[in-house]
């Protein structure tokens, strides 16, 4: 059991085909992977949540504008996420209207 390693808030599959590795892990809020997405951000990577429609409008402004929004909009405030407490207590939600974190 010496060779085991807790993962917190991590895909059971994740965790297995990860375990052997001594990993570092790090929360990107550039990737917008809530339920809910938290709008349109330029710097976002990735966002989940999105319509046939709303993917489309935004593969049109990157090829026209290089930019994935129309306009930037949030809807919900990004968060940091502490690992080292429980998955209860991991994220500090920022507010609406703090733009230093997509």
């Amino acid at each position: 059991a010496g060779g085991l390693q807790r993962f917190k808030s991590e895909d059971m599959a994740v965790g297995v085909w990860l375990a052997p590795y001594r990993m570092e892990r790090k929360h990107d809020a550039r990737f917008d992977t809530e339920y809910i997405s938290r709008g349109c951000d330029n710097r976002f990577v990735v966002t989940h949540k999105q319509s046939e429609i709303d993917m489309e409008m935004k593969y049109k402004q990157l090829i026209a504008k290089d930019e994935i929004c129309e306009a930037e909009t949030r809807r919900r405030g990004s968060y940091r996420y502490d690992w080292s407490v429980p998955p209860s207590q991991c994220c500090k939600r920022l507010l609406v209207s703090d733009w230093s974190v997509p």
